[in-house]
């Protein structure tokens, strides 16, 4: 389950490319039908090849191409061959191919757009740039797997390899379904899980592959390192499992899991992960209808196209634009004033090909240089980019630690951002203090606990109406 919400093609296509909400309503029945299509014929072929070759030492991954050959259908194994050499170079280049673009978007583009400095904010070749990284990347993922087939693959099964892949691509489960439906979840929490549960990992599953090709001597196994049995790979503290390799997941999980609930319920969250978190998990009150506003600013439908430019190529971008002014009737010039809308349009554009997260950043860093409405941008880019964090960051550290209750509401006298002091001084919960209640609810709320008097609710609602 795990494995397929988070190995790079399975994120790729279920989030990255996941263009609408309606999509998922046909991929929750068409990809299980799917999967159980395609293993119709795998039970068959391997209750063949148990009757065949049990015992014999033949691979189980070369069943269906043993079977023919011990049938002497010479046409039948050179068929089977060629689409066996064709799905795994498949698999290679789609798998290869996402991480380059993970690598790309995830790890260079938002560092270069961080450390860069004004001078990458201005190059124009920076759709070149992005091909060379991901070249580079290519080939550096392709000679990695290949390094490690050679040190430690030759003696592993293509099934066992692959598991001890899922249990890898498992330690980031915790934190991503935490930070969806947990408000407490925090980014300390998640970074620790996440180390913690590859180390415990990388000792259970990773290492005792080395030890079964030579590399390592083979009592590392069974003795344990030095020959402390409770550090033996395979049985952490003397606890044994069915396999091996569910000896490695439930001990890597479980730490991951264990350190992100603790880290994350002891420390104290910036008071940006707190409205990221309240953002993440109150998605309806955080994204509601009355963020889409016009913007306010100096930026221009001919800036935006020129940002897009530098990433997607003037042709491809000018296609787009002219795309989305049919769809919404617009006769747009260069000069046109940018609305959200059109905002987030571009985020999107940007997306495709830097990632979402570099795109944010894109979007945020133009904003910030045209001086365009900080409050516009924010319900925008839901506090996640760099350029907004700076600026608030000191803002919010300090209302966080001033001896007053502090809290902003916006126009409709919805909360929008509160400190801790302001909580614990009306005594709200943390369920009920959360970013969109009204000032109504709280005044009642307090009200309701003895804070004001039985005439005085209606009068202060009145006066804040």
């Amino acid at each position: 389950m795990a494995a397929i919400i988070c190995l790079p093609r399975q994120f790729h296509v279920a989030v990255v490319e996941n263009a609408d909400e309606s999509e998922l309503k046909k991929a929750a029945w068409l990809f299980p039908t799917y999967l159980v299509a395609i293993n119709l014929f795998v039970i068959p072929i391997a209750l063949a090849g148990l009757l065949a070759f049990g015992g014999s030492g033949v691979d189980a991954d070369t069943f269906v191409l043993a079977l023919p050959m011990v049938a002497q259908q010479e046409t039948l194994a050179l068929f089977v061959f060629i689409g066996g050499l064709s799905a795994a170079t498949g698999m290679v280049i789609v798998a290869t191919v996402a991480l380059s673009t993970m690598v790309s978007n995830d790890v260079v583009m938002p560092l270069l757009l961080r450390y860069g400095g004004p001078a990458s904010q201005r190059r124009g070749d920076v759709g070149q740039l992005l091909l060379t990284v991901r070249r580079v990347a290519m080939v550096a993922i392709l000679m990695l797997a290949f390094a490690y087939y050679r040190v430690a693959g030759e003696g592993q099964a293509l099934a066992s390899i692959g598991l001890i892949s899922f249990a890898a691509v498992a330690q980031f489960a915790p934190s991503i379904f935490g930070a969806i439906f947990w408000e407490r979840a925090s980014r300390a929490g998640g970074l620790a899980g996440v180390i913690v549960g590859f180390v415990i990992w990388a000792y259970t599953l990773l290492l005792p592959t080395f030890a079964e090709s030579a590399w390592l001597p083979a009592s590392l196994i069974t003795d344990g390192p030095w020959g402390i049995g409770a550090l033996a790979p395979h049985a952490l503290f003397g606890l044994k499992f069915a396999d091996p390799l569910t000896h490695g997941v439930v001990w890597s999980v479980g730490a991951n899991i264990l350190v992100f609930i603790v880290l994350s319920l002891f420390a104290r969250p910036k008071a940006i992960e707190r409205t990221q978190a309240q953002a993440f998990v109150h998605v309806d009150a955080a994204y509601g209808d009355s963020r889409v506003r016009a913007l306010k600013g100096t930026l221009t439908v001919g800036d935006l196209r020129e940002i897009a430019a530098r990433y997607l190529g003037s042709d491809a971008v000018a296609r787009s634009f002219a795309d989305y002014a049919a769809r919404h009737g617009e006769a747009m010039t260069p000069a046109s004033a940018v609305d959200v809308e059109l905002l987030r349009y571009t985020e999107r554009l940007l997306a495709s090909a830097i990632g979402a997260s570099s795109a944010r950043l894109v979007i945020a860093l133009s904003l910030e240089r045209d001086d365009m409405d900080m409050r516009s941008a924010m319900a925008l880019l839901d506090d996640a980019s760099a350029a907004i964090r700076y600026n608030r960051e000191l803002l919010q550290s300090t209302m966080e630690n001033v001896r007053q209750g502090i809290a902003v509401y916006d126009e409709e006298l919805r909360l929008v951002w509160w400190n801790r002091r302001f909580s614990d001084y009306l005594n709200l919960p943390d369920a009920f203090a959360r970013i969109g209640v009204s000032a109504e609810e709280i005044i009642r709320y307090s009200a309701e606990h003895g804070e004001y008097g039985p005439g005085d609710v209606e009068t202060i609602i009145a006066e804040l109406m």
